[in-house]
């Protein structure tokens, strides 16, 4: 398979233990009362729990709460609300309109520094940002997220970003490093609650990345597990999940049929929550099982439908397998135009995530934690400002002796702390600077590599030519990594 769709955990307001229909017809009995900052509250409480089944009435919820709160200018409730219609749109797939709105909530938070608040919405950026494509903007918002978390002492929330370091990991194809998150996470969410909603989307991901690493039987006990947590909680987004994993399943295990009838209830679930990620991901396992079973009417189909989706959503990377899947198809049915066509859209689509990846917030992350720093730096020093000016009054009835010793000696310590901050300053350059030129030579090897893979999909196959003329062989040894040799091979009639 060429993509597999993961979840990453979106870090919100944590839902109580009631079952979500009693829980929604609960905060509808204290809406009818409430008034001022609890309405607001309620309010965004009641967007949360509708924002996968019912969008639309999540999104009205959302609005009433951003209305309420800005009228009783209730700073809390403002950053509350504007972060849940956020989501919202993140469940959506509408990640412009969700990212917007993660915006409007950022100046709240950090004006009031609050370390919840701030661990949540830099995880939902993180979620965003990951499901365009943008893996470095996403895994440095984890970490801003993981920062803010261990400061607020959430242990819950840093198992919680364990799963979702592991889903960059996954997209990354590092598969072995994302398994060791995905089980850590998995056990620590297992021994706080075994019937925990989330865990679908940790057994989803461990599932998956089964897959990738050729383990086919632990993933079908993951994918069956996942689907467990989701009929147990009626959660469609998670259905729509739980489904497409099972569906691969049965068609690795040679059960057509069946794999597509789960497929498609996927695609149903994915349709009725309005997923476009959900439905993006489902066609395209859809239309590439059409493809490898040779059925390409029915291949494109799919493809066609499920591109719209990706475009629309803006998912570059799901748009990447796209391409690659109808331009095979084209090449299949001898289509060489259409098929060159949807080649070149593939290389616009990977330079254009390489582009995206290369606006990365490495420098506003380290002058926002160098600004704390210094900030923490200051107030120590004015507690021992403080202090020494505490001596120093006690030391004039001493005598004039005692004073000077006293102002000599706070003198000198001024002098090594302010030595000692310069000293580090320098060493931070050092490092960043030895961070930008690893980060390049990384660049550029990515890039010779990704002009290896450019050649190898241009050159024909060995197995094209031994078609035509079984006793050739062809000997290409690039020197390095990439060759500047392209050689080509056709067949004209007889």
């Amino acid at each position: 398979m060429k993509r597999i769709l993961v979840f990453a955990l979106l870090l919100t307001l944590p839902m109580l233990g009631l079952s979500q229909e009693k829980l929604i017809d609960s905060l509808k009995v204290v809406l009818q009362t409430a008034e001022d900052t609890t309405r607001v509250r309620v309010l965004i409480e009641l967007s949360y729990e509708n924002r996968v089944n019912h969008p639309e009435l999540a999104m009205d919820y959302a609005n009433q709460a951003i209305e309420l709160a800005n009228e009783l200018d209730f700073e809390s409730g403002i950053f509350g609300a504007y972060n849940q219609k956020g989501l919202v749109y993140y469940n959506l797939s509408q990640h412009d309109s969700a990212l917007k709105y993660f915006e409007l909530a950022r100046p709240v938070a950090e004006k009031r520094n609050d370390p919840k608040q701030l661990s949540t919405l830099y995880s939902n950026f993180g979620n965003s940002y990951g499901d365009i494509g943008q893996y470095k903007k996403c895994l440095q918002y984890y970490k801003l997220s993981s920062l803010y978390t261990e400061k607020s002492g959430q242990s819950w929330k840093l198992t919680y970003l364990q799963v979702n370091i592991g889903t960059i990991y996954s997209v990354l194809e590092q598969h072995d490093s994302a398994m060791v998150y995905y089980e850590s996470a998995l056990k620590k969410m297992l021994a706080a609650d075994s019937t925990d909603e989330k865990l679908y989307i940790v057994y989803g991901n461990i599932g998956a990345t089964s897959l990738e690493l050729g383990d086919t039987l632990k993933a079908e006990i993951a994918f069956r597990n996942a689907h467990r947590i989701a009929v147990m909680y009626d959660n469609h987004r998670a259905l729509a999940a739980s489904f497409d994993y099972i569906g691969i399943i049965e068609f690795y295990k040679g059960n057509h049929d069946t794999a597509f009838h789960y497929l498609r209830s996927s695609l149903r679930y994915g349709y009725e929550i309005e997923s476009g990620q959900a439905v993006a991901s489902t066609s395209l396992h859809v239309g590439t099982f059409f493809r490898q079973l040779g059925i390409y009417d029915s291949a494109m189909y799919y493809l066609n439908r499920g591109l719209q989706v990706a475009t629309e959503i803006k998912d570059y990377i799901t748009m990447d397998d796209y391409y690659t899947e109808i331009s095979l198809v084209f090449e299949k049915t001898g289509q060489a135009d259409s098929a060159l066509y949807y080649y070149k859209k593939l290389f616009d689509v990977r330079a254009l995530l390489d582009s995206l990846n290369e606006n990365d917030l490495v420098g506003q992350m380290k002058t926002e934690m160098e600004s704390e720093r210094r900030e923490q730096e200051i107030t120590l020093l004015k507690e021992q400002d403080e202090k020494k000016n505490i001596i120093l009054y006690s030391s004039i009835v001493l005598g004039v002796l005692v004073l000077a010793l006293g102002i000599v000696a706070f003198s000198r310590y001024l002098q090594k702390k302010r030595s000692a901050m310069i000293l580090q300053k320098q060493k931070d350059e050092i490092e960043e600077q030895k961070e930008i030129i690893e980060e390049k030579n990384k660049d550029i090897t990515d890039s010779i590599r990704y002009a290896k893979r450019i050649q190898n999909a241009i050159l024909p196959t060995r197995e094209k030519m031994q078609a035509i003329f079984p006793e050739t062989w062809c000997c290409f040894m690039p020197r390095d990594i990439v060759s500047g040799d392209f050689y080509w091979f056709e067949q004209e009639q007889d």
